[in-house]
């Protein structure tokens, strides 16, 4: 990366995880950290493409976890990216107005980021958020997701181990037995019964008539 961006005076970078997925310049001899991606390219036609709204719904629709959908799959998102070209409709005069604007919104930004040393790029699309709306919330927070098979199946086996466990929270107590004052369980009093005399066997039992007819 290093030896490609030597032949570079700048190049693109956004930040690994992020609430809103934007890319800027950023100059080339400027050693930057692990938690940026570094993109070897210089043209402002590339920035734009990258800051497009097509790109947002490419690395989207290519997301494995919905819930790192704030990473940024360099690997899954930009090398598979197809970049438009003549092939695809791409005339010269697209391409420098695409180029122009990308220039303008880098150079606003980081405008307005001189004069406010406190603002960064997510308040500044935090406000941007809000002033357009729930609408431009960004792919994936109001759009059906390009494979909603697999969230919403992740989603039911969640409901479903959550219910489990409340059913088997609410079994053990109810079969759970008092708790005694102490803090002990309270354990269950013994029956109690009469002592009942035995039956007397039928070998001793006395004759009617004899002297010993009563029995103890």
């Amino acid at each position: 990366m290093r030896k490609q961006l030597a032949a570079l005076p700048r190049c693109i970078a956004t930040v690994e995880t992020a609430k809103h997925r934007t890319f800027q310049f950023l100059n080339a001899s400027i050693l930057l950290d692990n938690g940026l991606v570094a993109i070897a390219l210089g043209d402002a036609f590339n920035l734009g493409v990258l800051s497009s709204f097509v790109h947002d719904k490419w690395a989207f629709a290519n997301q494995r976890d919905p819930e790192r959908s704030s990473t940024y799959n360099k690997s899954r998102y930009f090398e598979t990216f197809p970049f438009p070209d003549g092939d695809t409709g791409l005339i010269p005069d697209l391409r420098q107005r695409i180029a122009a604007l990308a220039e303008q919104i880098d150079a606003h930004r980081k405008r307005q980021q001189a004069g406010h040393a406190a603002l960064t790029l997510t308040g500044m699309y935090n406000v941007l958020e809000a002033l357009r709306g729930p609408s431009a919330a960004g792919p994936g927070k109001n759009d059906s997701p390009a494979r909603p098979g697999r969230s919403s199946e992740r989603t039911a086996r969640r409901t479903r181990r959550r219910r489990a466990a409340s059913l088997r929270t609410r079994t053990r107590s109810v079969n759970r037995r008092p708790a005694h004052p102490s803090g002990r369980h309270e354990r269950p009093a013994r029956r109690r019964t009469k002592n009942r005399p035995y039956p007397l066997a039928a070998s001793r039992v006395p004759e009617p008539g004899t002297r010993d007819f009563t029995t103890k």
